[in-house]
């Protein structure tokens, strides 16, 4: 569980908005993101863990700002826009179905490429997660253990350790 007692790891401002950053050092999905404006009419907290967040921190130790106030911006005109502007709204939803349709004929188009041996690999790992997840503690530490051999053995040059 987060908590939101603790004070932020580093908090600033760029333009009208607010930024402060939670880092919790023994778990990354207890670390956030909050985003607000000055006024305080809008705000957003972004879950450590995800894609975004580590995009965003990514930026925040370059000293990319540019990349932290473009987020904040798109997420807030989005944000306010989609409720009160209905011509935004409507010119965003055909945007986005156009976007899913695009994607749905991409995922089509690469369906029709894969090749029986990928189509039961695939099988094969979608039962081992089923096996994982039904599995007791006893049965998840086997399962974990053979993982972690056949990772090993793939990675027999080390490539990929401290990956994270």
């Amino acid at each position: 569980m987060v908590n939101f007692n603790t004070a932020p790891f580093d908090e600033f401002e760029l333009g009208a908005f607010t930024f402060k950053i939670y880092i919790d050092p023994i778990d990354v999905k207890k670390s956030r993101l909050m985003i607000g404006t000055t006024s305080d009419n809008w705000g957003m907290m972004i879950a450590g863990g995800t894609y975004t967040f580590g995009y965003l921190l990514t930026a925040y130790k370059r000293q990319d700002l540019d990349q932290l106030l473009g987020y904040a911006m798109h997420c807030y005109t989005l944000a306010t826009n989609i409720v009160q502007n209905e011509a935004y709204f409507r010119a965003h939803s055909a945007a986005l179905e156009q976007l899913f349709a695009d994607w749905e004929t991409e995922a089509q188009k690469a369906a029709m490429e894969v090749t029986e041996e990928q189509e039961q690999a695939a099988q094969a790992f979608i039962q081992e997660m089923n096996s994982y997840a039904e599995a007791d503690e006893e049965g998840k530490k086997r399962i974990s253990g053979e993982w972690e051999e056949i990772a090993n053995e793939i990675d027999k040059e080390g490539k990929w350790e401290n990956i994270y």
